[in-house]
């Protein structure tokens, strides 16, 4: 299982410790600096994922994550979703779909779709919706989605490692893994080590290695508690002081990914 680290836009050097490299459409459009750092990925041939934000609330529109896909050349995107809607979702995926299809620029770049819905047979029928779509290649595993499809937790960030978990037994026992998944997000370290030898389960993307460690928190302490990321998270600046719990915390995450 691979792992995305995603730090604030001051230490985006961070990035090289994880496996893949997760672009966000909202701070692409933003930051020259991230943009370029973005380009040279692709340039090097790394694994680079675009966001469209929806699961930092700071969403762009389904046009605009076509635009920086042009622009970038990703290896794969995420087509607009709408949380907990899932016909505004699959409305923007299957206009995401026909959008590329005859695109040179576009129709070469994989789709990572992810399910919404309002209750958990929602969220069910959009996720074999993406299962049986031959042009839906991953599928996102949502943070936000899927707590609120098991438990009716809405936003925050509470339940997210045990709906996961419970949403990952649910798909197994009846058969409905057949697509690599990939974990938006994390809640605690602990919910990855379910996952680990299953091959469908591709990778997991997060601040929190980086939030915590900024904070004081280690992953290896039984005492760790997850800190809500704030909405300025990719604004601040880290404590050089904090770096060792930093560097710890993802080398944790990679023991309990691999």
């Amino acid at each position: 299982m691979d792992f995305y680290v995603i730090p604030p836009l001051s230490a985006l050097q961070l990035m090289e410790q994880g496996d893949r490299y997760f672009c966000l459409s909202q701070l692409y459009l933003r930051d020259e600096n991230y943009r370029a750092y973005f380009k040279q990925k692709v340039a090097e041939g790394a694994w680079v994922t675009l966001d469209n934000g929806a699961g930092d609330h700071e969403t762009v529109t389904r046009e605009q994550v076509l635009e920086i896909a042009r622009d970038l050349q990703p290896s794969e995107l995420i087509p607009l979703d709408i949380l907990f809607n899932s016909k505004e979702t699959i409305d923007n995926l299957e206009w995401t779909i026909e959008q590329m299809k005859n695109d040179m620029f576009l129709k070469h770049i994989e789709i990572l779709a992810c399910p919404q819905g309002e209750s958990l047979s929602e969220w069910l029928n959009t996720y074999q919706y993406m299962l049986n779509n031959a042009n839906v290649d991953t599928i996102g595993m949502s943070k936000l989605a899927i707590p609120y499809a098991m438990s009716k937790v809405r936003g925050g960030d509470a339940n997210i490692a045990r709906d996961r978990n419970a949403m990952y037994t649910l798909l197994k026992d009846r058969g409905l893994l057949g697509k690599p998944l990939h974990f938006l997000g994390a809640g605690e370290p602990w919910e990855f080590e379910m996952y680990r030898g299953d091959l469908l389960v591709r990778s997991t993307d997060s601040c929190f290695s980086i939030w915590g460690g900024m904070n004081g928190e280690r992953f290896d302490n039984p005492d760790y508690k997850r800190i809500p990321t704030p909405k300025d998270y990719f604004y601040r600046v880290i404590d050089p002081m904090s770096m060792s719990h930093i560097i710890s915390n993802i080398e944790h995450m990679r023991k309990v990914t691999k």
